[in-house]
């Protein structure tokens, strides 16, 4: 049995959008995604990799614009070696597939696993996905892959996508993944490791499954997305490095506000934040200010918006009660003042109008002047 290296990456979802961020932001995140096939065939350069899996979600959807398929084409010519990349959910090997695209015919790195024929690699070393042909298959793919092999007195490694049995939350999926019939197969030399995509959290299932997770993260939810994983596989080996490749981050930040000094610290915890322009920041801030603390925050608030890519609330997590307090060290008259009072009347009931009166006396008190 031979030895063999290779890269194991998943989920790119070349051309994914995300809504939330700001208009300058998203090209850079797009771009981003571009720039991280580059920095895996970097990698796979550096490891001296001898071909790399994409286990599903290449591309966001069948319907990417040219330029994002155009870029992504190019940065695959990047790669010192082949790149197998399986059709999955978002990208399914169907009638308007992106990769009947005339370019992948010709490419010289790029290998769609567009069936589930074994594909050598060189003498010894196969590569055989599991590629999906639709957006919602009926059948565990990975166990109509496994049924149609024969034990391989090689290296065998296998490509799929979807979640593992033994990891769903519940419900029934007729394609999701069971465990036991991998491992049949590997205990019966029929697969000797199987790379999967759609968890876009590195993780180890078993010590020859894993998922590799997404190189740039997505979401808030994922728990260790942005690696990909350099695999040796050999007679009795399979050793698994995590390589952390990711520029972007989504951070949550959760804090409890009860006074001025409480909105400084929060305000220094954002600012010793790293590479801010590629961080999507969730806020969780819970707590009772009163209106010129209040103020306070949403100033330094506004001030860590024009240097995040994104800044949302964590409707979960957020909960700021405003409690209306002294408007005398405002430097306000006549119609001014009337409007202040009248706010401050009305902030100190209960119910939607008092809280829209306090956050109003809030925003009176940063137009005023009254913030420090």
């Amino acid at each position: 049995m031979t030895t063999v290296r290779f890269l194991h990456t998943a989920d790119w979802q070349l051309g994914l959008r995300r809504h939330y961020l700001k208009a300058e932001a998203l090209p850079r995140y797009v771009q981003a995604r571009i720039d991280a096939v580059r920095t895996l065939a970097d990698l796979a350069r550096e490891q001296e990799c001898e071909f790399a899996v994409v286990a599903g979600d290449v591309f966001e959807s069948n319907h990417v614009d040219r330029t994002t398929l155009g870029r992504a084409l190019d940065a695959l010519e990047a790669f010192p070696c082949p790149v197998f990349l399986l059709p999955a959910n978002h990208d399914p090997h169907d009638a308007a597939s992106v990769y009947r695209a005339p370019r992948f015919g010709s490419h010289p790195r790029a290998r769609v696993l567009a069936s589930a024929e074994p594909v050598a690699v060189r003498p010894g070393v196969e590569v055989v996905g599991a590629p999906w042909a639709s957006k919602r298959p009926g059948a565990d793919l990975v166990a109509d892959l496994c049924g149609s092999l024969a034990p391989f007195d090689g290296v065998r490694v296998g490509v799929a996508h979807g979640v593992v049995d033994t990891l769903a939350l519940g419900g029934s999926d007729p394609a999701r993944i069971v465990l036991a019939e991998v491992e049949a197969a590997l205990a019966d030399g029929r697969l000797h490791y199987l790379a999967l995509g759609d968890r876009h959290s590195t993780t180890k299932v078993t010590p020859r499954v894993w998922y590799s997770g997404t190189p740039e993260p997505t979401a808030f939810d994922e728990a260790d997305p942005g690696c990909a994983l350099v695999v040796d596989l050999g007679p009795g080996r399979c050793d698994v490095r995590k390589h952390r490749v990711a520029q972007w981050r989504f951070e949550t930040v959760e804090a409890a506000l009860d006074g001025a000094a409480d909105v400084d610290a929060l305000a220094a915890r954002l600012d010793a934040l790293p590479y801010k322009d590629r961080t999507v920041l969730r806020l969780g801030l819970k707590g009772a200010l009163g209106l010129k603390d209040k103020a306070r925050l949403d100033t330094r608030l506004d001030e860590a918006r024009d240097l995040f890519a994104a800044l949302e609330s964590w409707a979960r997590g957020s909960d700021v009660v405003v409690l209306p307090d002294d408007l005398s060290d405002l430097d306000l008259a006549g119609f001014a003042r009337g409007a202040a009072d009248d706010l401050a009347a009305l902030a100190a009931g209960t119910g939607e109008r008092s809280a829209a009166a306090r956050d109003a006396l809030a925003l009176l008190f940063r137009l005023a002047g009254g913030v420090a």
